[in-house]
């Protein structure tokens, strides 16, 4: 993984983006915002970075861009599924910990 890619993901909301889609396959970048509680442009600007970097495929449905983690998204998604379901189990209530599982993984 290059340095600029390392880089989207010192950020806690691409992560969440990723895991996200791969929780529901597709999402649009409204339903996606609202998932993870940020607004609709900054959700916008991340996902055309995740697309740049080749792990979401964007397509049109009617009106709405929808968005599918691609083969290597859906692999990154899961590494990070499992890594901050082992950083909430092991700080129990950290930062890591409550943001990510509460609103993603233990739902």
């Amino acid at each position: 993984m290059n340095s600029e890619t390392r880089q989207v993901f010192l950020n806690e909301k691409p992560a969440e983006i990723l895991i996200a889609l791969r929780r529901e396959d597709e999402l649009y970048a409204r339903k996606l915002s609202q998932r993870v509680d940020a607004t609709y442009a900054h959700t916008v600007r991340t996902m055309e970075k995740l697309v740049n970097h080749g792990l979401v495929t964007r397509y049109q449905a009617g009106r709405k861009k929808e968005y599918v983690l691609t083969a290597e998204g859906r692999r990154l998604a899961d590494s990070l599924t499992e890594f901050y379901r082992d950083e909430t189990v092991s700080t129990g209530d950290g930062i890591v910990g409550s943001a990510m599982g509460d609103k993603i993984i233990s739902q």
